[in-house]
């Protein structure tokens, strides 16, 4: 015997599902009201690529400069965002990377932070990066290349470096006062293992100091002080 579906019924249910889900739908509005108060926010792109290099008591950092029409201006924090300082930035098409020196920094690590914004102030997420500022103390650090010997040929002296030197070696300058008297300065960079000294002097002297690179990207070379060799 077939059993007959009350249609009222069916009604009702349906009604009721309808109501339940438009309450629902309801809270998830509030939901999302509460993070659009105000008006949507508006991001811009952030520095991308960023990169680092260390100096001097000082460092340039470098990004690409996407194609968001809406950057116009930047603004870098460090020194745990005491300091800052912010620029416009000017896109063509012969630059597509910003480049930005900050002088005068105390030796040790930093962080920076970066923002981009647009004309209207809204910013880009932060873009960080850390690292090393190198000066007085790094520099004192430093010992000056070692030689393992000193040959004659002819007129001119031959300079044999050692084989192992100090890390960060980069250049040595030599300087002498040749047989006429006249000064000359040797430069060994990326430092090759002899150095020739050109119509040097019986019993002459020179004077050599080594310069270093904290590391290969570094801005800056770090000299130790002249050092007087007696071939006499």
């Amino acid at each position: 015997m077939k059993k007959q579906i009350n249609s009222p019924f069916i009604l009702f249910i349906i009604l009721f599902a309808v109501v339940l889900t438009a309450g629902s739908c309801g809270r998830m509005d509030d939901t999302y009201v509460q993070f659009l108060e105000g008006g949507e926010k508006i991001y811009v792109a952030k520095a991308d690529s960023l990169k680092l290099k260390s100096g001097r008591n000082r460092v340039e950092l470098s990004w690409l400069l996407l194609s968001d029409p809406k950057v116009k201006k930047y603004k870098i924090y460090w020194n745990q965002l005491r300091d800052s300082l912010e620029n416009t930035i000017s896109k063509s098409d012969d630059v597509d990377t910003v480049r930005v020196i900050i002088n005068n920094l105390p030796e040790g690590n930093q962080t920076f932070q970066i923002f981009t914004y647009d004309d209207s102030g809204n910013s880009s997420v932060k873009a960080e990066i850390s690292g090393r500022v190198y000066g007085t103390l790094y520099e004192k650090s430093l010992l000056n290349a070692t030689i393992s010997k000193i040959l004659r040929k002819s007129d001119d002296l031959k300079i044999i470096w050692n084989v192992n030197q100090p890390a960060g070696l980069s250049i040595t300058e030599i300087k002498y006062l040749d047989m006429t008297n006249n000064q000359r300065l040797i430069l060994n960079r990326n430092f090759k293992d002899t150095t020739t000294l050109a119509q040097f002097p019986l019993k002459g002297n020179f004077e050599f100091r080594s310069g270093f690179l904290p590391d290969s990207l570094a801005l800056d070379t770090f000299y130790v002080d002249f050092a007087e060799v007696k071939t006499n």
